[in-house]
Formats: structure tokens, sequence, C-alpha cells
């Protein structure tokens, strides 16, 4: 969190900063790359990435049927709720990788002097990691608005808790009362989020099973918005990745929270605007390195005017040892002397360098990369 905090000084996108890790090898970048994991600077949040694509949307009748006998479970008319099975698609779209924390909540509640939740002085309820509960969906909206984010459709929410294949639970089709804190756990509270890695989404999103119930934007058939994922109160059926269930009113439960999503074309949007400078190359073996130390000023201003010249339009920018670096980078020893030789027309001083000992790990930033492990 600490490193990540130091980027906002930077980069901001509607209170965003994007923080993510690579190996050495660096894909060539001809549109903007959205990075997997990204953290928020406004409500602290990791997101995780939940790329375009189609998915399973809802279940068959017979398919939920075969479950509830599986799982003796009564067919009672909440299951009728679930929608029919479809495939659907969805732009990219980034989502909290955990529920909004009590934590994060009071960052809120400092920040706008907004009400304090239901039972937000009960010791069972508000250790600083527990998800925020006894909020209303009004209290939802105006948090995510102050962070940059909305709440989830029910669509955005079920593709990112069973991903592409379908998945009955997030972590597959098999039912499993250990990886979620759900009834068969007794914990009969909420526990602090990511509690259960194992029960993880295939996009490594934490407790969309159990827990607390997760609000939506969906409504359910009474008109009151849908509720997703299950609480620390159901069992197997009710934290199945369709089910749906609202309540008669808008009112706070000690078993409801919240997490926020993020449309990915506010990353999008940010990355284009840095397009000149914020273009990777083909994966490097080798560097060819821009001369001496220089401040970031002048390292952006050296690797635009380094885009105008051929052959070295996929410039970038290293930091490294308190510096910046122009760098632009090759696969083979050959066309690092070629571009050695273009790079020497803009600075007489710019030398070769084998990027696996000069940079082993980069970290990607909005308009540069942090080498580390040098």
């Amino acid at each position: 969190m600490k490193s990540a905090l130091g980027i906002i000084r930077f980069v901001r996108i509607n209170a965003i900063c994007m923080v993510v890790a690579y190996s050495h090898a660096l894909p060539s970048l001809a549109t903007p790359k959205l990075p997997t994991v990204i953290e928020t600077t406004k409500d602290r949040a990791v997101m995780q990435l939940v790329p375009e694509g189609t998915f399973t949307y809802g279940i068959k009748k017979h398919i939920r049927n075969q479950t509830l006998q599986k799982l003796k479970t009564p067919e009672l008319d909440v299951f009728e709720s679930q929608f029919d099975e479809k495939e659907a698609h969805l732009p990219d779209y980034y989502i909290d990788k955990y529920e909004v924390t009590n934590r994060q909540y009071s960052d809120f509640l400092e920040d706008t002097g907004h009400g304090i939740p239901k039972f937000w002085n009960s010791k069972i309820y508000n250790e600083p990691n527990q998800p925020v509960v006894g909020v209303s969906w009004d209290d939802a909206f105006t948090y995510a608005k102050w962070a940059g984010k909305r709440l989830p459709t029910e669509e955005e929410w079920e593709k990112a808790a069973r991903g592409t294949d379908g998945n009955l639970w997030p972590w597959g089709n098999k039912p499993s009362g250990q990886k979620y804190n759900g009834r068969a756990q007794q914990n009969f509270r909420p526990v602090d989020v990511g509690s259960y890695e194992n029960g993880a989404s295939p996009y490594g999103v934490m407790d969309m099973a159990g827990n607390v119930y997760e609000m939506t934007t969906g409504k359910w058939i009474n008109g009151n918005y849908a509720m997703r994922g299950g609480s620390f109160l159901n069992s197997g059926a009710h934290s199945m990745t369709t089910f749906r269930w609202a309540l008669k009113g808008q009112e706070s439960t000690e078993y409801l929270g919240f997490r926020c999503v993020l449309d990915s074309d506010v990353i999008k949007v940010r990355a284009i605007a840095f397009k000149s400078i914020h273009t990777v190359s083909v994966q490097g073996n080798w560097g060819v390195i821009f001369g001496g130390d220089k401040s970031l000023k002048e390292a952006k201003h050296e690797v635009t005017t380094a885009a105008k010249q051929k052959g070295l339009r996929d410039a970038a920018i290293y930091h490294r040892k308190g510096s910046y670096r122009s760098v632009v980078t090759a696969t083979d020893r050959t066309t690092a002397n070629r571009l050695l030789a273009d790079a020497k027309k803009h600075r007489v001083d710019a030398y070769i360098v084998k990027m696996s000992s000069w940079c082993p790990m980069v970290t990607e930033k909005m308009d540069h990369f942090v080498c580390s492990d040098y």
C-alpha cells in the first residue's frame, strides 16, 4: 500500500492510479494495454480487470433444480427469480477485489461527513477489515460516487463471480462449505475480507460467495434492487453465482454490503493521453539508453522527440536508482546496434545494456516504468 500511495502524487484519473508488475518480457503496446490489477487512490482499493468478452449468464432450469436436489434445498419461489441461461457480452471493466471495508468507509465518512451506518458502533461488525454493513443503497451509491466508481450491474457482478465457463460457485461447480464464510463455518458474522483464498473467482475476486450479500443496480421482482452472493447466514444454494434476492424495502441489514466497479474507459482515456510516452517496445533483451541521468520532465521531452525519429518510436521512460532514463529495447544485439546508431544521432552518449541485468524486474506506472532488483 505504501508504494502504491506514492504513485498518487503524479497520476490521477478521477482519483485512479494504476499499479501492475511484470517480468521483463514486455509486450508491444500498439494501443494502450489495460493492466490486470489497479489500485484506486481515494478509497485505497485493489481492483481486478474483467476482460471484454462473452460469458454464460443465468442458469438452465433443470440445472438449477438438479443442484437444489443435490444440496437438499427445497425449491422455494425465490429460486425462480434466477435468470434463464443465455450468452451475454460485456466490455472491459474493473471490480473491487474485496468488499468495501469499514476502514475504507471510515475514510469516506471523514471526508464527506456522511451519516454512520446502523451497526457502526457494534463490536461484532466494526472491525477495520470486515466488510461494512448496515448501509443502505443510497449510502452505497454515494460512496461509489465519492470513490469515482459505481455499483455493479447484475451482469458485471455475475461475470466477475463465475468467469466465462458458467461456474455455479466462484471456485467451480462442486459445492464446498470450506471455501467461503457461510453457515457451515458457523462464524455467524462477517469476517475480514479475503479470509477464504480458496474461494476466489476465476478473476481473483474474493468473497463473491458468502460473508455478506452485495448490492447491484439490477431490479428484483418487487422493484427493489437485487443483491447477490449470499452471506454468513447462508448455505450453498443461496451462495451460487446465479442466485439473486432482494429485501422487502431498501433498508440496511447486518448481512448486506457492497463492492464497486470502474469503467475501463477511465483508464483507456488516460493512457491514450500519454500515448507518446507510454508506448513500450517489443520484448527486450537489450536496451539502448539515451545517455545520462535526467529528471522526469527531461525524459518526457526526450522520449517525445525520439518518437518522431525513425526507429525510435517505441522509446519509453525507465526510473532506476533515483533517476529517469529514456530507453528503447530490442530482442537481439544486431537490432540494438542499429537502434544505438539512431540514438546517437539524438544523444552522442547513448549506450547499450543487457536489460536482464540493468532492469530485471519492472513495474508499470501510467507514464513510465520503475526498475527493481538491480
